[in-house]
């Protein structure tokens, strides 16, 4: 089955494929896991020219995807995600507050879509600091108490659940120093499961190879199976090139990555060439934004300058260019 644009992404996003392999070109086959289509329907692609041909400024999948905090946390306050109210935005737009160190009192006496503007002028006109998200990430953690509450309300916001706003946007900065914040969030045993299941990606964002085994180990803990396919997707996200590693999810899946580990590159140079042809296209991206100056990156540049996903594309594109003037 030939799918759009569209409806790739959004399998994409749901973590829908069993298999899934991306060519060169930058076209994609997969097969479906089950509940997803039917048995004759299973079997999918997407070409290049379809993923060519979709307003990724409209998707909120790729909204964020900046280089500095406050660029972040403008573009997903721009994106369709954050223009309806709901609970979770509104508690989202408090924490951002919390990050500027800003006074809390005025909150309730503005609507939703006053306070997001306000949020966005801050945003424009000062610095947001990668140690304001981490402070505020660590310090409204989820206590036990916190988690009685949620037992009885079933009110995920008991969770500190709005705080994943802020995780996420740690994993979109690719940067290192954020993986205290993160390994914090995920040792803690009160999370809500998709603040998990997000700190886990955003952890494999970081590009840090020397976390798998950490992931792994977390795969034989007594976690919640939303936690448990937060880690799976992370492993496949830190580990995955052009094939998707281990998409199904079940058997003992911690002996599994061990054995895939095993058959992974083991220097940096191989790793980068693997990454830069990954069926992830966040990798993708962290290669072009992050990779360090080296041959390899040098061969992989090129083909990342015609990526099928924008952002890739333009971040390669911005790397060729920035290299060409320093040779210049």
């Amino acid at each position: 089955m030939r799918l759009s644009a569209e409806e790739f992404w959004r399998l994409y996003e749901a973590n829908a494929f069993a298999a899934l392999r991306r060519t060169e070109r930058g076209d994609y086959t997969g097969v479906l896991k089950p509940g997803w289509g039917s048995e004759a329907d299973a079997r999918v692609e997407a070409s290049r020219e379809t993923l060519l041909d979709y307003a990724y400024t409209d998707d909120p999948l790729f909204a964020g995807w900046e280089e500095t905090p406050g660029a972040c946390m403008i573009s997903l306050l721009r994106s369709r995600s954050f223009l309806t109210e709901n609970p979770l935005n509104r508690a989202a737009l408090t924490m951002l507050e919390m990050a500027f160190n800003a006074r809390l009192t005025s909150i309730p006496l503005e609507s939703y879509a006053a306070q997001r503007m306000r949020m966005l002028e801050r945003c424009e006109k000062r610095p947001l600091l990668l140690y304001a998200l981490c402070r505020v990430i660590e310090e409204e953690k989820p206590t036990e108490e916190d988690r009685l509450l949620y037992a009885q309300t079933r009110d995920r916001l008991d969770l500190r659940c709005e705080r994943t706003t802020c995780i996420r946007v740690l994993g979109m900065l690719g940067q290192e120093e954020a993986a205290p914040t993160l390994y914090d969030v995920l040792v803690n045993e009160h999370e809500d499961a998709e603040t998990l299941y997000v700190a886990a990606c955003a952890l494999a964002n970081l590009n840090r190879k020397r976390e798998a085994g950490f992931l792994i180990g977390m795969l034989s803990w007594d976690v919640a199976a939303r936690c448990r396919e937060g880690l799976h997707r992370a492993l496949q996200v830190l580990c995955s090139g052009e094939t998707l590693l281990l998409g199904e999810t079940t058997g003992d899946l911690a002996a599994a990555w061990e054995a895939a580990l095993e058959e992974l590159p083991k220097d940096r140079a191989s790793w980068l060439r693997h990454d830069a042809r990954s069926v992830f296209w966040e990798k993708r991206l962290f290669c072009a934004r992050h990779a360090p100056e080296s041959g390899a990156l040098r061969e992989a540049l090129p083909a990342l300058a015609e990526d099928e996903v924008p952002l890739v594309r333009e971040a390669a594109r911005a790397r060729l260019r920035a290299r060409e003037t320093q040779e210049e």
